[in-house]
């Protein structure tokens, strides 16, 4: 009877900390969410409009992380970055299908914006980079706005 008991606690105890991290995780997304809705009315009042559901991930202190994004070409966007508390500076960079760096915000902050033009349609690398996370990992965000 012993034997049953301890693996059914063994798997107990891995589901709640599973929930209490996916909790605090989602703690942490909240956060980015609101710190990209306080810019976003900015972006809206020029006539852009949210293109897709916000990105979202997690770097340690002077990390980075590449994500694919589909753009078309000849179209005005903006890509409003933030990050969650633990963080005081959060850079973005999006380079074009053929590599060449299109726009980048690398200032000491916490919310970088990005503002170009796709030249052609087809798949952009954004770059994330954090080069100042007190507590890591930090949870980052990156919402697209096209006009």
């Amino acid at each position: 009877m012993r034997s049953a008991f301890v693996p059914a606690l063994l798997v107990a105890a891995i589901g709640c900390a599973a929930a209490t991290e996916a909790l605090a995780q989602n703690t942490y997304v909240q956060t980015v969410r609101n710190e990209i809705a306080r810019h976003e009315s900015d972006i809206l009042s020029r006539g852009y409009r949210q293109d897709r559901e916000m990105m979202t991930g997690s770097l340690r202190d002077d990390a980075r992380e590449t994500n694919m994004i589909s753009l078309q070409g000849g179209v005005a966007y903006v890509i409003q970055g933030g990050c969650d508390q633990d963080c005081d500076d959060f850079d973005l960079r999006i380079r074009d299908p053929n590599g060449n760096q299109l726009a980048e915000d690398v200032g000491t902050d916490d919310w970088p914006r990005l503002t170009f033009t796709a030249t052609v349609t087809g798949q952009y690398r954004l770059e994330s980079i954090m080069p100042g996370c007190r507590t890591s990992p930090c949870y980052w965000g990156a919402q697209v706005y096209r006009r």
